[in-house]
Parts: C-alpha cells; sequence; structure tokens
C-alpha cells in the first residue's frame, strides 16, 4: 500500500488550485472504467486472448495501476471506492460482493498509509477525524449488510449512479 503513502504525500505537496481541477476527471475516469470496465477486459481479452491474463507484461501493467489507485486513494480518498470497482471489473472479477470486500479491505489499507503520512506532516485534526473514522465504520458495515440483501445487479446499478451524480458534482462545483 504504498501507493497511498505516495498519494498522502503528494497531496501535501500539491496546490489547492491544482487538486481541485484534477478532481473531476480522476472521478470521471472511474465512473467509465466501473460502467465499461468489463467490457474493456472483454475487447483486451479478444485482442491479446490469454496472454494478458498470465503475460508478465499483463501483470505488471496491472500492478502498476492498482499502485497509481492507491495513490489516488492517499491523495483523494473520494470516489476510491469507485475506482476500486472499476479496476477490480478490468481486472476480471465479476462477484460485486467480493468486489466489495476487497475494495474495503484495499480502502482500509490505504487509508491507514495516509494517515501514518498525514500524522507524521502534523496536519490531522485528529478529534474531528475521529467522528469521520467511527463514521465510515458505521456507514461502511450497514452498507455491506444492506448490499448483502439487494442483488448484485441492483447494487452495481445503484453503484454506478452515485459514481455518475458525484462526477457531474464535482465537474459543476469546478
Amino acid at each position: 500500500m504504498t501507493g497511498g503513502g505516495f498519494g498522502a504525500w503528494l497531496l501535501l505537496q500539491t496546490p489547492p488550485a491544482t487538486f481541485s481541477r484534477a478532481i473531476p476527471w480522476l472521478l470521471l475516469l472511474a465512473t467509465i472504467l466501473l460502467i465499461w470496465g468489463e467490457a474493456l477486459r472483454a475487447r483486451l481479452h479478444r485482442l491479446f486472448g490469454a496472454r494478458l491474463t498470465v503475460s508478465w507484461l499483463g501483470g505488471t501493467l496491472l500492478a502498476l495501476l492498482f499502485w497509481s489507485i492507491c495513490a489516488y486513494g492517499g491523495f483523494f480518498n473520494a470516489g476510491l471506492g469507485i475506482i476500486l470497482l472499476g479496476y477490480l471489473t478490468l481486472a476480471g472479477y465479476e462477484d460485486v460482493h467480493l468486489m466489495n470486500g476487497l475494495k474495503l479491505l484495499v480502502s482500509a489499507l490505504v487509508a491507514v498509509m495516509a494517515i501514518i503520512v498525514f500524522g507524521a506532516g502534523e496536519v490531522i485534526a485528529w478529534r474531528e477525524g475521529s467522528f469521520v473514522m467511527i463514521g465510515t465504520l458505521v456507514g461502511g458495515y450497514g452498507a455491506a449488510r444492506g448490499a448483502q440483501v439487494l442483488g448484485q445487479v441492483l447494487v452495481r446499478r445503484m453503484i454506478i449512479l452515485v459514481a455518475a451524480g458525484m462526477t457531474v458534482t464535482f465537474f459543476i462545483g469546478v
């Protein structure tokens, strides 16, 4: 999860205006991956055959993309879940419940790395951050339980709707 630590460090170096301009585009990329990641994966598989999933290059590219996504999470956590779901779709995962579990695990590890970097930089409001952490844990647990009740198709559609809404909102806010 070194990507998360790098992203947090990068955030501390980035001017606020640059940060604000980059976010909608990153969310748009995440939404596109989420919506069309499976089709993109199928197309790449047709183009490169089985070599894509077992090749050194394919594995290296997926690992580099994963590291970059973790860096994004350390830089700006909003939308990380959507990006991770898009990545997992591209990587070949289909079970949305498994994908949600992996997304939560990776997101937690990225957050720990970012907290370490932000803590070392003395830029964390610990009291307020504690409230956010508690809310995130309760909300994440509740959402995971709710997702198990709903069907995978409905959960996927809801995630895409939220992703698209976040993307539009950030573009309007720019």
